[in-house]
């Protein structure tokens, strides 16, 4: 799947915006820029009616629009759209690895980051739900040269550890029938050194592959991280819950709404 890039220009329609961190890269000898982008929730009311009229076209595939997700049956599995709105209903995914699907009860989310082999991110402005493959991670001990280092075999121990992480003890969870770990991590503090990856003073923790995309907190910055005990080919499993320190708690039980109806393929 080809990269995608978000040009600052496009925000500039902004009234909401989602909090995402992904870093285009190149594959054709091009400089690769890495930004912390605030993807659109309105980039123009032209596209958005577009992607209305190409949701209800493609309602027996992508979700069809809210008549097809009140009417249509339970059980139907619809296919995850590039961008914009998902309604109502059960939907699996065909590239990320592993498999699963899962089910929207309520309004307002979105796909924010399309599906691909190692990660996609849905959500609702301006918080996301995040499922990645991490096979890489960054040295905690010198984050201003974002060197990278692979996966440790103890991701939370990993993360518990990190000088410039504020972290709550882990909490034994499942998710579809995965056993699993959260944590919550806080930025405490940020290097002074900080590397080229972030805007602005951050700290950086993981990238994943094929999206090339560097994960990242700035300062007091609060995220959930979940790791399941599953991985995918040496690299790790993982769900992050992103939001705004103040709508933070507020969000958690509408991803966990979500990911109570995960169920994993096999």
């Amino acid at each position: 799947m080809g990269e995608r890039i978000i040009e600052p220009y496009h925000r500039i329609l902004l009234h909401l915006i989602y909090r995402l961190r992904l870093a285009g890269g190149s594959r054709n000898g091009e400089r690769k820029a890495s930004v912390r982008v605030f993807v659109a929730v309105l980039i123009a009311a032209g596209v958005l009616a577009a992607g209305a009229c190409g949701a209800s076209d493609d309602a027996a595939d992508e979700g069809g629009d809210e008549t097809t997700a009140k009417t249509g049956s339970k059980n139907a599995l619809f296919r995850l759209p590039e961008q914009g709105p998902i309604f109502q209903g059960n939907y699996g995914t065909e590239e990320f690895e592993r498999g699963l699907s899962f089910r929207i009860e309520e309004r307002g989310w979105e796909v924010f980051l399309p599906e691909q082999k190692d990660a996609f991110v849905i959500g609702t402005a301006p918080s996301s739900v995040g499922f990645l493959n991490v096979p890489r991670v960054f040295d905690q001990h010198k984050p201003g040269e974002a060197i990278q280092e692979p996966v440790p075999e103890d991701m939370v121990a990993w993360i518990e550890r990190h000088p410039y992480l504020d972290a709550s003890g882990p909490v034994e969870t499942t998710v579809g029938g995965v056993s699993a770990q959260q944590i919550d991590v806080v930025a405490a503090k940020v290097p002074k050194d900080y590397p080229r990856i972030c805007t602005g003073p951050c700290v950086p923790l993981f990238t994943w592959s094929e999206a090339q995309g560097d994960f990242w907190l700035g300062l007091d910055e609060k995220i959930r991280i979940v790791v399941l005990e599953d991985d995918v080919e040496g690299a790790a499993l993982m769900i992050l819950i992103d939001a705004p320190p103040d709508q933070f708690e507020r969000f958690l039980p509408r991803a966990q709404r979500v990911l109570d109806t995960v169920k994993w393929k096999d």
